[in-house]
């Protein structure tokens, strides 16, 4: 049974018996230590995870009627209030501070957030001023994270360096054999999206949007990333009007491979195209980062619309506050 620290520490707190002492001989010395008894252990937090859940059952209601939550994630919302209400409980006080669980640094910062979350609900439920104050007082977002330099990946290129990645692969416009480098390359400099992203795109999709004017791409490592057809309009119907049979780009790259490996083939020799063409362009391999591509077109892209909300589509991002960071504005 995994356990965090604090909240091994409460169960030890509130039953000492949980622990048995033992001793054994480290390099000729008697050393005491304490193994938990895991029977005690478990019947310890199946009680206290079952009080909570008969305590903050009206909580767990009101989120699944009122926010539209999942009954297992208001479930979780309710054991992280409940963890928060016995773990800061001060006798003297005779009540909580949950508001302090944020602080405790043997937390990691995904754990902060999740107990901040439903520290913030149960603050809108209980109508609890106090509490939104302290929450409220806290930053969402580290110090550490704060303070560290910029990433290679968060720095865009340059206008001359995305010139000559272009200019690199201009002679690949008249190739009669691989008539889709010319125009997916191009998509990948001139958007950033990457080439497990690329393989994916099917031609219905690529036909359909000139009707609302965006590419919207789903990753699986961003959300919905939406790119403005007016950035690569022309490599789109260049896409279109290979005389080919297929239904998605990887069976345009990798037309040979069976089913099972074409998307795989695919995004692999369009990730080696790209490090030719950065090494063509003198880019050194510490600085040929995709990200950096996708966060070049947000930045010229903003600088022409002025919307942070298209540049955000473009980062794949739903955070003004964090659009607004990458981008400088």
């Amino acid at each position: 049974m995994r356990l965090t620290v604090p909240k091994m520490d409460f169960f030890l707190k509130k039953d000492p018996s949980i622990l048995k002492e033992e001793r054994a001989f480290l390099m000729g010395e008697s050393v005491q230590f304490g193994t938990p008894n895991s029977k005690k252990l478990r019947e310890a937090v199946c009680d206290h995870y079952r009080k909570g859940q008969e305590t903050l059952k009206g909580f767990v209601k009101w989120l699944v009627r009122t926010r539209g939550i999942q009954p297992k994630t208001a479930q979780n919302h309710a054991g992280r209030v409940w963890d928060a209400l016995c773990f800061t409980f001060d006798e003297e006080l005779d009540k909580s501070e949950p508001w302090k669980v944020l602080d405790d640094h043997r937390y990691n910062y995904a754990t902060v957030q999740n107990y901040r979350s439903a520290l913030r609900y149960w603050s809108m439920y209980m109508q609890d001023a106090e509490l939104m104050t302290e929450l409220t007082k806290r930053s969402r977002r580290p110090k550490s994270m704060v303070i560290q330099p910029p990433k290679p990946g968060s720095i865009p290129y340059t206008k001359a360096e995305v010139k000559k990645l272009l200019r690199n692969i201009d002679k690949l416009r008249e190739d009669p054999r691989y008539p889709w480098a010319y125009p997916i390359l191009r998509i990948v400099i001139l958007t950033g999206m990457s080439p497990i992203d690329i393989v994916w795109i099917d031609k219905v999709r690529l036909e359909m949007c000139f009707t609302n004017r965006t590419l919207e791409i789903w990753s699986k490592t961003r959300k919905a990333q939406k790119i403005p057809v007016d950035l690569i309009e022309d490599e789109i119907k260049m896409l279109l009007a290979i005389p080919w049979r297929w239904e998605i780009v990887a069976d345009l790259i990798a037309p040979t491979q069976s089913n099972t490996k074409r998307v795989k083939q695919a995004s692999a020799l369009l990730r080696s195209r790209m490090q030719e063409v950065f090494a063509k362009a003198k880019i050194h391999k510490e600085r040929q980062w995709i990200h950096r591509l996708r966060l070049t077109a947000a930045r010229q892209y903003y600088k022409k619309s002025k919307s942070l909300v298209a540049a955000g589509q473009i980062l794949g991002l739903r955070d003004i506050n964090e659009v607004r960071s990458r981008l400088g504005a």
